[in-house]
């Protein structure tokens, strides 16, 4: 595929914890018309690992109905029973991209990991990636686990942690096979994303502030002063606002945007105060004007 902006998606809740699925079908058309390309669907920001089996089937199925849109499913459960089950749904609704992290809570060795995707494969009728975000899993993916993982058959990975030794290794991947997928799961990833040929940027800034994603997306393919400026508001505006927890802030600040009640499911909570959301929407507004962007607040 050529060059693509995924967003890793949020799930939305009612207030008695249930899945909000009309929500999550208005935000995926809302991210579509603001140029968004793709879906990575219940990963961190999606709040995989708190939806059962049948949730998650429902939110790719809701996905799968939106056109011009890239899927990828993220599957990854405590149970492989339940990720088989997991596989097995997908398959049955048409998904062919998934990815998962590492499987989590116990320590594995190498061997367990390998076997683990290597069962995933057999089931899967599509890719399967690997999912590296050492944050959330605690697990540091080494380079000859990620070189015994590509023998093994993965078909690339979205790599959140911005390790230099391991994209260097899925692009070495990619240059001996064009059908190897390497994709980076991070905000301020950009300037990778642009000096290599890099598949896809999955930020989760696309969730809240699509709008000046794109533009940073499309200026990366123009002049170096152009896209440079462009980054540099962006690194900014994600300095100014690392304090907060990054999935509480894209729940947040989006509801700021879309005027409609929805909730985060427990015991994840969004727990951003109202002076904090004032600071926070003044330094994004100052953001889009930098860029020239149509004024934030006018939706």
């Amino acid at each position: 595929m050529d060059q693509k902006l995924f967003a890793p998606n949020l799930t939305f809740f009612n207030y008695n914890g249930s899945v909000n699925y009309n929500m999550i079908s208005e935000h995926i058309s809302w991210l579509l018309e603001n140029n968004i390309n793709g879906l990575f669907m219940t990963g961190t920001y999606g709040l995989g690992p708190s939806l059962s089996v049948d949730e998650s089937l429902r939110i790719f199925e809701i996905a799968n109905k939106h056109e011009n849109l890239i899927n990828i499913a993220q599957i990854s459960k405590a149970s492989i029973l339940e990720t088989l089950d997991l596989i097995k749904g997908s398959n049955e609704i048409g998904v062919h991209n998934f990815a998962s992290v590492v499987p989590y809570y116990y320590n594995y060795s190498n061997f367990e990991i390998i076997d683990y995707f290597k069962e995933l494969k057999k089931h899967i009728n599509g890719n399967i990636f690997l999912y590296n975000n050492p944050k959330t899993t605690k697990f540091n993916l080494s380079i000859s686990l990620l070189n015994d993982l590509i023998q093994n058959g993965i078909d690339g990975i979205k790599d959140s942690s911005l390790n230099c030794q391991i994209v260097s290794a899925a692009l070495h991947e990619k240059s001996n096979n064009e059908n190897f997928k390497v994709m980076v799961g991070s905000s301020i990833g950009w300037n990778l994303f642009r000096k290599n040929n890099i598949d896809a940027m999955i930020s989760g800034m696309c969730n809240y502030i699509p709008e000046l994603a794109a533009k940073v997306f499309n200026l990366s393919m123009q002049k170096d002063d152009e896209f440079n400026y462009a980054y540099s508001v962006m690194y900014n505006l994600y300095m100014q606002l690392s304090k907060y927890d990054s999935v509480a802030l894209s729940y947040a600040v989006l509801k700021t945007r879309v005027n409609k009640e929805y909730y985060i499911r427990a015991p994840k909570q969004i727990g951003i105060n109202d002076s904090d959301l004032v600071y926070i929407r003044d330094v994004i507004a100052t953001a889009y004007k930098k860029l020239n962007i149509y004024d934030y607040f006018k939706l």
